[in-house]
């Protein structure tokens, strides 16, 4: 589980590229921005769930390799952090709590609803629910928070230099 110091690393290096994305296409904090991001948040999550395959009773094709699952899941993570910090969350004041039964479907339609919620009323309370249940997957796929806080590294760098070849 990523606990708060890696939770304010996460806000500080997502605050770093964000402001870079703001300066350099000369862009503005605003409603707008916010419901791209939230737009954007459950997109990342559905590409997530795609590569998982959990809900794909039809098929036999077994789920993405972990590093595939990981990369779309921390997609996901640049999202919620930028999120938190453009509602001036204090990352150091997040308490996790293990809830859910462990079925990555049921997951995923509560993510859906904890994203609708925050969006509905964007508050820290609707927004420490919407996180704490993005991070329950952590337990549910068996990620480890160094996985993620290597993958999530690997995805800014790469975020960065698409910034800087005109992505």
């Amino acid at each position: 589980m990523l606990n708060k110091e890696q939770l304010l690393y996460l806000s500080e290096k997502q605050e770093q590229l964000d402001n870079y994305i703001i300066s350099t296409k000369g862009l503005e904090l605003n409603e707008d921005m916010d419901n791209k991001k939230l737009i954007a948040l459950l997109v990342e999550i559905s590409e997530f769930v795609n590569e998982c395959r959990a809900f794909k009773f039809w098929s036999n094709k077994p789920s993405s390799e972990k590093e595939v699952v990981l990369e779309e899941f921390v997609d996901g993570l640049h999202f919620i952090i930028s999120i938190g910090n453009n509602v001036l969350y204090n990352f150091s004041n997040f308490e996790y709590k293990k809830e859910g039964n462990g079925d990555l479907n049921i997951w995923t339609l509560e993510m859906y609803n904890s994203i609708m919620s925050f969006y509905s009323f964007r508050s820290h309370k609707n927004y420490a629910a919407m996180l704490n249940k993005f991070l329950n997957c952590l337990f549910i796929l068996n990620f480890s928070s160094e996985d993620v806080i290597n993958s999530y590294n690997f995805k800014n760098k790469t975020n960065f230099e698409r910034q800087d070849n005109n992505y």
